[in-house]
């Protein structure tokens, strides 16, 4: 009868689980079609593969015609306008037509013909779907849900593919969990999966139409079966399950390469700690084999069609450089900015439109990732020196994510200084950092309490308030706005308060509203924004209130004679 007063830490992580939906849904019902970030493109690679059974190939499929017609009447970013030859309508133009017009551009949208699906882009100089290179996992799911709902419109379509991203994403939430249970860190478990489902950036990542949903999750689940095989004493099940996970994740992303270093040295370090190199030599058997089984034809695939491995389109397009050239271009690559804009990409982006926050939140952002690495270079120093700090109860799982984490970044300046040599371009995506969001969020509450162990609680909450205000300076300050068409370069809390001003919501959410489903109505997106706090607010307080409902369970039990 007692459990009755209190909220189980199951309940409690299912709660932030449906938190990360709602968030989810948040992003999906305010962002304009095509705006995610290469959204067009992963869609077209959907549509290929449903409406021809082939794969694309880079450099020789083009989009379809549907989709160079929705490009017409649906507006597109300042970027991606630029990078289709400013053919198109940006959001500034967009937002200067009459109201009359842009009601029969939305009109048309859901009006262009089902037969454009399978015709590819027939004009004088046909766009080529440079998302092509990509694995096939993730579009091979996505083309089951195009198939099953394909007498749909193309923006009932998006929606559903972005809901279906979002869906498989949102798996990152329990897997987070199931690490901070295995990493038997001296906080809650929820703590570190609660932060991930506020970030903006996590979730306009996972909920937009890209493979990098299916990455996401894969990889953390490759994090999780890392930690419990390092729990259970180096078990070849979980060698087993390594491998059928590594090898589905190199059939989604290519940055699962980044992933191979990590996995072989705790392997050999599971010989090392059992004192037999035969247990390494059979798991590493094992990982790999499976790994190869599963994804070794797709980048054989890749070396036969690019002449690389990985398949990355910069590379096997450009010119082929000579060795000696690599060194010259190692001390030429602007290192600190291409870093600064990983890590400023991790935080925000602001989708293809590139919303930035302001220098403050970004710079506080660097000093809040110091500060980190500070800390974890202190827990290793007192390690070494035998000292206890008292912020971790085991130190091998905490030490795989470390790994992970620290391998993951040295993939991505590789895929930098290679684009580079061949492109002579600083090309970034700090979003794929959400690969290992888990060990990256880890890191920061571990390095940051170990600067200052017994204010570990006041560091946590105030995380918490970074996060949600990052959560608020990016949908209420930006990019809501932005979508319904006041663009304003400074934004201060007086245009907050006037934007949202009972007068005015409603035409923020009427705009909203363009160029979405017909049952996505203003009242809709309204509905869903209070959700959307709503559950933020559950969240927040639910912690409390499952101490308070403890404490009342303790002090009934005690009532009872012979308890």
């Amino acid at each position: 009868p007692y459990r009755s007063l209190m909220i189980g830490w199951r309940a409690m992580i299912l709660l932030i689980w449906l938190l990360s939906i709602v968030h989810g849904g948040l992003f999906i019902l305010s962002t304009p079609q095509w705006e995610g970030i290469d959204e067009a493109f992963h869609y077209g690679y959907v549509q290929h593969l449903a409406e021809s059974g082939t794969l694309p190939v880079f450099g020789r499929t083009a989009v379809s015609k549907e989709l160079v017609t929705s490009f017409r009447f649906a507006p597109v970013s300042t970027v991606v306008n630029a990078n289709l030859g400013n053919l198109y309508t940006s959001f500034p133009d967009y937002w200067s037509l009459p109201e009359a017009e842009r009601k029969a551009r939305e009109n048309a949208l859901r009006k262009i013909p089902s037969s454009y699906r399978a015709i590819p882009d027939d004009s004088a100089n046909p766009l080529m779907n440079y998302e092509a290179q990509h694995p096939p996992l993730y579009y091979f799911l996505c083309a089951g849900i195009y198939r099953l709902f394909s007498d749909s419109d193309q923006p009932t379509l998006t929606l559903l593919l972005r809901w279906f991203s979002l869906l498989i994403g949102s798996l990152t939430i329990p897997i987070a969990y199931g690490v901070a249970k295995e990493g038997r860190f001296p906080w809650s478990p929820h703590f570190v999966p609660l932060l991930i489902a506020l970030l903006p950036m996590f979730i306009s990542t996972v909920s937009r139409i890209s493979n990098d949903c299916l990455g996401v999750t894969l990889f953390s689940c490759l994090i999780l079966l890392v930690c419990r095989y390092i729990n259970s004493g180096f078990s070849r099940k979980y060698a087993v399950w390594i491998g059928v996970i590594a090898g589905l994740g190199l059939l989604t992303k290519a940055y699962f390469l980044a992933a191979i270093p990590p996995i072989a040295a705790v392997v050999l370090f599971a010989g090392f700690k059992r004192r037999s190199f035969a247990l390494s030599a059979r798991h590493m058997l094992f990982v790999g084999f499976v790994c190869l089984a599963l994804s070794g034809l797709w980048y054989a695939r890749n070396y036969i069609h690019y002449g690389t491995i990985s398949g990355l389109f910069v590379l096997a397009s450009e010119r082929a450089v000579l060795p000696g050239e690599y060194l010259g271009k190692l001390f030429e690559i602007p290192w600190q900015a291409g870093l600064e804009i990983i890590f400023r990409q991790q935080i925000w982006t602001g989708n293809s439109s590139f919303i930035g926050l302001s220098r403050a939140i970004y710079r506080s952002a660097y000093l809040l990732f110091f500060l980190a690495f500070l800390g974890i270079g202190r827990i290793y120093w007192c390690r070494i020196r035998k000292k206890e700090l008292g912020v971790c109860r085991d130190t091998e799982p905490p030490d795989a994510m470390v790994l992970f984490y620290l391998c993951f970044v040295l993939g991505m300046l590789y895929q930098m200084f290679s684009t580079y040599v061949a492109t002579g371009r600083i090309v970034t995506g700090g979003w794929y950092l959400n690969a290992v969001v888990i060990p990256g969020v880890t890191i920061l509450v571990l390095g940051l309490s170990a600067l200052r162990p017994r204010s570990g609680g006041r560091i946590r909450a105030l995380l918490v308030a970074y996060v949600l205000l990052i959560n608020f300076l990016a949908y209420f300050c930006k990019a809501i706005p932005y979508y319904s068409g006041f663009i304003i370069a400074r934004f201060h809390l007086s245009h907050f308060f006037e934007l949202y001003s009972p007068a005015n919501i409603g035409n923020i959410l009427d705009r909203l509203s363009l160029n979405k489903p017909e049952f996505i109505t203003p009242g809709v997106i309204g509905v869903w924004i209070l959700l959307y706090v709503m559950m933020v607010a559950a969240v927040l307080i639910a912690p409390g209130a499952r101490r308070r409902l403890s404490a009342e369970r303790t002090n009934l039990l005690r009532r009872i004679p012979g308890v």
